[in-house]
């Protein structure tokens, strides 16, 4: 049999190179990153954790109850319990963006509507992200028998290294209440009876039932608005609901 002539092997060599091309094109658009974002990361990242802003709202009532026999424990509060507008804040002590909040917003939404008598602030517990996330809270509970509720939210808040990275051990919940001089002996008892679980997981299963599927999220009288960024954003809520 003759060799092919010089056209006739660009022919076949042309033909080889398309069924490459193409066997690789089908390989790539059966990957399973290209199932529409349908799939994410196992470890969560802060922008997908992060909601939309949005000024729409949902109108929700309190719900959830303790069973019988259970701890009852009523919301850590800041402000006048008669102020005119009531803001809800569902939090994870592992959250990324909850962290942003409370570094750079907090203090001022503080100084401008909680000590000047428009808000009453109330935070609840509600766990994204699972075992250390649980045990952070119950150790905020902890502090707050000893009436340090605050200041241990912010040093978790400002010792937290990302989602499930070992920031919130037995150990270093330990330390973070030294650090703040509370009675250790008093809160390690606390904290190894395992008895604010129950209150931890309240928050986040009253928290779903009301409409909240992510974190932070701010409740305001009643209504579940989401994210807020900005103390002007929050003005505007919070003058909105006054004169509603």
């Amino acid at each position: 049999m003759s060799e092919p002539s010089g056209i006739g092997r660009q022919r076949i060599q042309f033909a080889i190179f398309f069924f490459i091309v193409a066997a690789i094109g089908a390989l790539f658009l059966n990957q399973p990153w290209q199932n529409n974002g349908s799939q994410t990361s196992s470890n969560p990242t802060e922008n997908q954790s992060q909601p939309a802003e949005t000024n729409s709202t949902v109108d929700v009532s309190t719900t959830g109850t303790a069973p019988e026999g259970e701890l009852i424990v009523t919301p850590v509060s800041l402000g006048n319990a008669d102020a005119p507008v009531l803001i809800e804040e569902y939090s994870d002590f592992q959250c990324l963006i909850c962290r942003r909040y409370v570094t750079t917003l907090k203090d001022l939404v503080n100084e401008n509507f909680v000590d000047t008598g428009m808000i009453q602030v109330k935070f609840h517990h509600y766990i994204k992200y699972g075992e250390e996330s649980i045990l952070a809270g119950q150790a905020a509970e902890c502090a707050n028998e000893q009436g340090k509720f605050w200041q241990y939210h912010r040093t978790l808040y400002d010792n937290q290294k990302g989602v499930n990275r070992g920031s919130f051990t037995n150990d270093s919940l330990r330390m973070f209440a030294a650090q703040l001089e509370l009675d250790t002996d008093a809160f390690d008892t606390c904290l190894s009876s395992d008895k604010y679980r129950a209150k931890v997981e309240r928050d986040t299963a009253d928290g779903k039932a009301r409409g909240v599927n992510n974190t932070p999220t701010f409740v305001v009288d009643g209504k579940v608005i989401g994210n807020v960024t900005s103390v002007d954003l929050f003005r505007e809520i919070i003058e909105k609901a006054m004169n509603d």
